[in-house]
C-alpha cells in the first residue's frame, strides 16, 4: 500500500521545469499539489475508504492506551461525576479560604487604626 517517494512522484504528470532565479523549480508547487492529490485518491480506494470505521479504531487504540476500555462505561462515569465533585468542592474552599483572608487583612487593618486612634486620644 505505501508507495516510495520516486513511486509516488512517478504519478505526477511530468512538465517542463523551469529554474527561477534562487535555482528552485517555479513548477515545483504544482508538481507537490499533483502528488498530494495522487495520494489522497489513492488512500480514498484503499483501507481509509471507511473513515467513520477508521476513525472509531483510533479513538479506541487512544483510549485503550490510556487504560479506559469500553466495557467499564458505567465505572468510568461514576469516576468522572466523582472528580467533578470534588472539583467543585475544592473550587468553593478556594473561595472561602480567599473570603476568609481578606476578612483577616481588613479587620487586622481595622483593629491597628482603632488602636492608633485610641492610643492618640488616650494621651
Amino acid at each position: 500500500m505505501t508507495k516510495s517517494v520516486s513511486a509516488i512522484r512517478s504519478l505526477a504528470p511530468a512538465r517542463t521545469v523551469s529554474t527561477t532565479s534562487r535555482g528552485s523549480s517555479s513548477d515545483s508547487l504544482g508538481e507537490i499539489k499533483s502528488i498530494v492529490l495522487a495520494v489522497l485518491a489513492e488512500q480514498r480506494e484503499g483501507a481509509l475508504a471507511i473513515p467513520d470505521e477508521t476513525m472509531v479504531k483510533t479513538v479506541v487504540a487512544i483510549l485503550t492506551s490510556f487504560g479506559i476500555y469500553d466495557d467499564d462505561c458505567k465505572e468510568m462515569r461514576a469516576d468522572f461525576q466523582h472528580l467533578r465533585r470534588w472539583r467543585k468542592s475544592v473550587e468553593q474552599v478556594q473561595s472561602y479560604t480567599f473570603k476568609v483572608v481578606i476578612t483577616l487583612i481588613v479587620t487586622g487593618f481595622v483593629g491597628a487604626v482603632w488602636l492608633g486612634i485610641k492610643a492618640t486620644l488616650g494621651k
